[in-house]
């Protein structure tokens, strides 16, 4: 339960506040690094969310 709440809300830092996720973002990723931000946000949101349902 605690690595849900984890995930979950790291995943909503990535969306609500993704400025500060841009700059440690990998310069080696083709995507740009809001778009890197947001898609790792939205896969943490989804670990968060499989974890819990997974019980």
């Amino acid at each position: 339960m605690l690595l849900s709440l984890l995930f979950g809300s790291a995943g909503r830092l990535h969306l609500v506040m993704p400025k500060c996720f841009d700059q440690i973002g990998l310069a080696q990723t083709p995507l740009s690094p809001r778009a890197a931000t947001l898609l790792s946000g939205a896969a943490e949101i989804a670990g968060g969310s499989e974890s819990i349902c997974s019980r």
